[in-house]
Parts: C-alpha cells; sequence; structure tokens
C-alpha cells in the first residue's frame, strides 16, 4: 500500500500506482508495471508526474509505502516444487515452463572433450 501525503500540489500533476493505472504488461509480460505483487527490492511502485523535477524529488521524500511481507523461500529448488507459495499467480515458472536453451551438439562435445565435469550449478536470475 502507498501512502502519500502529498498529492497534487506544489509541482505534482499526478503519482501514478497500480491503483490507478491499467494493466501494463512488464519484464516479458511475467509481471506488470507497478504491480500489486512486489517480487524484490527495486520493483516499480509508483511514478512521479511533475511539473519540475526539483517538483517530484520533493514529492518522492514525502511518499511512504508499506509491504505485507509474505512468505517466502530463497532456494529456487525447493520452490519449484512448493505449490502453496507463488511468485506468480499461476506458479513458481515464468510463463508456466522452464526456458530452454541450446547450441552445438552436446554428444559431439562430450565425446571431444578432454574432461566432463558433471556437477549442478547455479546462476542469478534478474527477474523471475
Amino acid at each position: 500500500m502507498i501512502f502519500l501525503k502529498q498529492k497534487k500540489k506544489d509541482g505534482v500533476l499526478e503519482i501514478l500506482t497500480f491503483e490507478n493505472t491499467d494493466d501494463i504488461n512488464w519484464y516479458g509480460e511475467s509481471s506488470k508495471l507497478f504491480d500489486k505483487h512486489v517480487r524484490y527490492e527495486g520493483d516499480e511502485v509508483a511514478c512521479i508526474v511533475a511539473e519540475t523535477e526539483n517538483s517530484a524529488e520533493e514529492a518522492l521524500k514525502k511518499i511512504m509505502v508499506s509491504y505485507d511481507i509474505l512468505p517466502f523461500e530463497v532456494d529456487a529448488e525447493k520452490l519449484l516444487n512448493n505449490t502453496e507459495l507463488k511468485v506468480h499467480d499461476w506458479g513458481n515458472i515464468n510463463k508456466g515452463k522452464p526456458d530452454e536453451y541450446s547450441r552445438g551438439n552436446i554428444d559431439e562435445g562430450f565425446s571431444s572433450s578432454d574432461y566432463i565435469i558433471e556437477d549442478t550449478f547455479f546462476n542469478s536470475s534478474c527477474n523471475s
């Protein structure tokens, strides 16, 4: 919930949030701009429309955002099998299925390799 101490005065024309904007697909349609479900620090929650940059910066100081802390899981593998905790309304895999990327022939690569290292590797994801 966004609490506004100031709105439409001192050069502020509007403060846009999920409460007063249409659904706008964001991040490859995996969320909405100003989505009411904030998934990570830095997710956009508001936009100040002002006559000057100074007016916008002053209004920014007067915006307070209150978050409800929901249950969460930080281990991606555990989250994939969790049916109660959901990153998205439809589940925990973006667009319902994992992204797949391949290039080359894996059998040829293995047969021409001096070493094959088998392990589980993780990388960070920008927007889950």
